[in-house]
């Protein structure tokens, strides 16, 4: 056992101590952390009018939504809001009127919502008569629309029926800044992840092969077979951790800087077309969670890529052409199975729309969401890959020696 640990330490120190995978982490790390802060940069323009920096216009918006915290989405609320913007012109941008900046903006996140809820245009939210029930029983319809154009069954469309029902209204206001930031970076870091992998665990075995080191372990009492684990099992870690460290950068980041504040608060407050009862906390959980297992997919993948080619260069060709296929390809709804299929993907599921997808899958009478059951997918197909890998590995060494 003690011998197993000291080859693990060497393994793992063998990746450590490559130069690209401290430059390509500390690119992803900059990329992410430059993403988070990049709202806050630069100057504000509206029609080319210069009204202050970004930032100065956050700190503005974070007091106007921080005195909102905690108020009910309800029939007051939204008189108050129509009543403020009831007055601005319609046909002109009103953000730099006296009347906007005084009266309405500091209700412009309810004014959002009830856009965002039901569907209208600005001019038609404007001239709205407030009604909470027929705001309300429009999110629904929102839900119904969108399970239309995502062709859900019927079983499915019960299913999110059932979710919106258990959907406590109203729906409370929570200022939610920092985990709304943490969501929005979730696409960034996911695909940071898979680069940050592709580039540094591709040339984890053929490294072995090129500088013929692979003799000098096998010699070990250990063999083959346990080298060829410890082997995965570093790969997996330096993986895994890598992804660790993003996800806290992101969370340290988004929270420090935009605010803690909002855990609890209503999913619908930030994905306006999801039925499903959740908080947003729970739902940068969920994303993050699906991030680290995807992490150990995506490791055992590109090991395997990396030991069947017996190539870095051909390893990291292959995945990262699937990662920018990925981005550029989308299926049509329409194609159901397809769509689906595609959109579970490593290199597309880590964003919120794939994540935390409307589509089910059905096994034996149950429902399950993709954020339930792709991660065990994953885990499930990650080990078959790593027993294949095993037998590729040992009977490669046979062969060649």
């Amino acid at each position: 056992m003690n011998n197993l640990f000291t080859l693990y330490g060497y393994e793992l120190k063998k990746l450590v101590q490559k130069k690209l995978l401290w430059i390509s982490f500390l690119v992803c790390m900059a990329v992410i952390g430059f993403s988070i802060l990049f709202p806050l940069m630069g100057s504000y323009l509206v029609n080319g009018t210069y009204v202050g920096t970004n930032y100065e216009e956050h700190l503005i918006n974070q007091e106007y939504r921080k005195a909102l915290s905690g108020k009910s989405i309800d029939q007051a609320l939204l008189e108050e809001t129509i009543a403020a913007y009831k007055d601005l012109p319609i046909d002109t941008n009103y953000v730099l009127t006296e009347e906007y900046q005084t009266y309405a903006r500091p209700y412009s996140d309810i004014f959002n919502l009830i856009r965002s809820w039901t569907g209208m245009d600005k001019g038609t939210a404007q001239q709205w008569s407030p009604d909470e029930a027929a705001l309300y029983a429009a999110m629904r319809e929102r839900f119904e629309e969108s399970a239309v154009k995502n062709y859900l069954t019927e079983a499915e469309i019960s299913y999110w029926q059932s979710h919106a029902d258990s959907l406590e209204t109203p729906v409370v206001y929570q200022f939610h800044e920092g985990y709304g930031c943490i969501l929005e970076t979730f696409l960034t870091v996911g695909f940071m992840m898979l680069i940050y992998v592709a580039i540094t665990l591709s040339s984890s075995f053929p490294d072995e092969h090129t500088h013929r080191t692979d003799q000098l372990v096998l010699c070990t009492s250990n063999g083959k077979k346990r080298l060829y684990w410890v082997k995965l099992l570093s790969g997996i870690t330096v993986g895994c951790v890598g992804a660790l460290l993003m996800a806290l950068l992101t969370w340290v980041l988004s929270l420090r800087v935009y605010g803690s504040e909002g855990f609890d608060a209503a999913i619908q407050l930030f994905y306006t077309g999801y039925a499903g009862n959740i908080t947003i906390g729970q739902a940068c959980l969920v994303a993050y969670g699906c991030l680290i297992v995807t992490a150990i997919f995506i490791s055992v993948f590109v090991m395997l890529l990396s030991e069947l080619f017996s190539s870095s260069i051909a390893a990291m060709s292959v995945t990262t052409g699937m990662i920018l296929a990925g981005m550029i390809i989308q299926i049509p709804a329409q194609y159901r199975i397809l769509g689906q299929l595609w959109d579970y993907l490593p290199t597309c599921f880590l964003s919120m729309w794939n994540t935390f997808d409307s589509r089910l899958i059905s096994m034996y009478g149950m429902h399950f969401t993709s954020y339930q059951i792709v991660p065990l997918i994953y885990v499930v197909v990650a080990s078959l890959l790593a027993f294949l890998g095993s037998r590729i590995y040992c009977r490669r060494q046979i062969s060649g020696r």
